[in-house]
Parts: C-alpha cells; sequence; structure tokens
C-alpha cells in the first residue's frame, strides 16, 4: 500500500468516521486497502441515507463521496417493481461545466506537484467533512447544489413471471 493511501485511509478512520457516527451513520470504523466501497447507513422516515466513500481498483490516494436515499422497501424492492433512485456525487470543489467532478485528492497529479501545488490527506479529509452541512440538507430535497450533483437511476423493473 502506497504511502499516502495509507495515509488517506488513516485520516478518514481518525476524522470522518467520527463526524458520521456523531451524525447518526452506522458502518465500518476503519478504512483499509481491501475495499473500494464504504457504505455509512442511518434511517429516516422516509428510507435510509446512505452515505458511500468510493476508491478506485488502483488505490490512488483520492476518494469520492455518492449519496442515495434507499427506499423504505429496499433496492431489491426498486430492482423489481422499477423506479427512479436519486443519487447524489459530492465534488470537492464547485464543479465547472463540461469538466469532469473533482474528488477529495491527498495527492496532486504529478504535473500540479511540477508547479508546487500540493495536497495532503488531512485537506481532502476536512474539505468532506467541512460539506457535511450542504449533504445534510440534500436530504430532505435530493436537489443539485453547489457541491452536489444530483442525477437519477431509472429502473424498469423485472418482466412478470421472473
Amino acid at each position: 500500500m502506497s504511502d499516502s493511501f495509507k495515509q488517506l485511509c488513516d485520516q478518514l478512520s481518525q476524522k470522518l468516521v467520527p463526524v458520521l457516527a456523531s451524525a447518526g451513520y452506522s458502518g465500518p470504523a476503519q478504512f483499509h486497502r481491501r475495499e473500494t466501497r464504504y457504505d455509512f447507513k442511518r434511517q429516516s422516515n422516509n428510507g435510509t441515507h446512505v452515505f458511500s466513500v468510493l476508491f478506485d481498483k488502483y488505490r490512488t490516494p483520492a476518494f469520492s463521496v455518492q449519496l442515495y436515499l434507499e427506499p423504505l422497501e429496499g433496492i431489491d424492492a426498486l430492482v423489481k417493481n422499477g423506479g427512479q433512485l436519486a443519487v447524489g456525487s459530492v465534488t470537492a470543489s464547485n464543479r465547472i461545466w463540461p469538466f469532469s467532478l473533482s474528488i477529495f485528492r491527498a495527492e496532486r497529479p504529478k504535473w500540479h506537484r511540477l508547479f508546487g501545488k500540493t495536497a495532503s490527506a488531512e485537506e481532502a479529509v476536512g474539505r468532506c467533512i467541512a460539506l457535511v452541512p450542504e449533504i445534510e440538507s440534500w436530504w430532505s430535497n435530493q436537489r443539485s447544489s453547489t457541491h452536489v450533483l444530483t442525477g437519477c437511476v431509472v429502473y424498469r423493473g423485472l418482466p412478470v413471471g421472473a
């Protein structure tokens, strides 16, 4: 495991996990190299709030955050019966169309470092934690905001008799 990825996992475990736990989410206590997705969940009146931290398959020192409201019946019922699932992608900085969403980087790409731009695991996790109030407001309306881009996944449902 690269040293910068290990530092990122340590910062997520030490700083983000307690913030999510204090907001009522339950999930893993430690981040490590084995998993690419970590789901933190909490119950609400209209379903389950799911806050997912995602790594890429190469374990670069960066992560993204995805949000969705799992219906009371569960995802399996949504797949079976059909319907829509609003998904929020959290960006590290204000997004500018047509560029892709910015992720939370603990290390800058090489060409950025050539020009003296640096990043750290602590800064990346801090940027994510700073967005928790905006994320909390997303749960009530599932609409795009400055740092959350909302999309929709449509499930057609399974054919009768399947």
